[in-house]
């Protein structure tokens, strides 16, 4: 199982961090981080650079947490690059994700 770990970076900012597997086996929990994430800060932003394996139901609930910042006036953003385990996923899927990936 992956792990989380969410840090309030202050002034409304928060980092989750998202560390080893997330494979639908495990979406209920990255779901329920995800969510709580949007509401605890005005901007998230999303460290993957340790995410191992991931399947497409982590695309999909990226794209749902995207959609859940929006409907709350919240920001939620990738942090550096994307790791080859999820751009494979991606390109596998024919997949793109709904926002910008910062270097």
């Amino acid at each position: 199982m992956g792990e989380q770990i969410f840090k309030d970076t202050g002034n409304g900012n928060a980092t989750l961090t998202l560390e080893g597997n997330h494979t639908i086996e495990h979406a209920g929990t990255l779901r329920g981080i995800l969510h709580e994430s949007l509401t605890k800060a005005q901007v998230v932003e999303l460290d993957m650079a340790n995410v191992g394996p991931v399947d497409i139901t982590f695309l999909q609930l990226l794209v749902s947490a995207h959609k859940t910042a929006a409907s709350l006036g919240r920001t939620l953003k990738i942090a550096g690059s994307l790791p080859p385990g999820v751009v494979q996923i991606m390109d596998e899927a024919g997949v793109e994700l709904p926002f910008d990936v910062s270097a």
